[in-house]
């Protein structure tokens, strides 16, 4: 049993039953969810960049980090659910 699970923090178990215990599984992930998470990722990158006065490269170079990152979480997860569900079946 995870720490998490033992505090049983309730405002967010309402939203997310499965947050920081042992079920919280890639499975479970909303693409919607990425979706939302990859666009506050890329905003905060490109404030940050841009409020640092860095050149528009460098922005650039970070908005595609950004990409290439949740990118890559992404697929991973993807893949690891879809191979759950195959060794289900």
């Amino acid at each position: 049993m995870l720490v998490m699970e033992e505090l049983a923090y309730p405002s967010l178990s309402v939203l997310y039953p499965y947050y920081h215990t042992t079920s919280d599984t890639s499975d479970k992930v909303s693409p919607d969810q990425t979706q939302e998470v990859t666009r506050a990722l890329l905003g905060a990158v490109l404030i940050l960049l841009v409020n640092e006065g860095s050149s528009i490269l460098l922005v650039v170079a970070g908005a595609a980090a950004s990409v290439a990152v949740v990118a890559l979480v992404t697929g991973v997860l993807y893949f690891r659910s879809r191979r759950k569900k195959e060794k289900r079946e």
